[in-house]
């Protein structure tokens, strides 16, 4: 698998690795396009890394991405570890 730094830093901060958390607590990541990250994450999205949902109403208009449990394990580090309800 392979990810660019900036990749990394979006997938740790979807599934909830900021620095305080060891275990993650979400998996989602709302941007939309024009913003500096939609690309990076339709890019995970095309090498089936990610998955994507279109913007809806209750996301204001913006999709949503959220990475795949091979993917979340692959940015772990250390003493990280995904929750036991962990969803995909």
């Amino acid at each position: 698998m392979e990810l660019t730094d900036k990749q990394r830093h979006l997938v740790r901060h979807a599934i909830g690795f900021d620095g305080r958390h060891t275990e993650t607590f979400r998996n989602h990541f709302v941007t939309g396009r024009g913003s500096d990250d939609y690309e990076p994450w339709m890019d995970m999205v095309a090498k089936g890394y990610a998955h994507l949902r279109l913007g809806s109403e209750i996301s204001g208009g913006d999709d949503i991405f959220w990475v795949t449990k091979e993917t979340a394990l692959f940015v772990r580090e250390n003493d990280e570890h995904l929750s036991r309800d962990f969803r995909e």
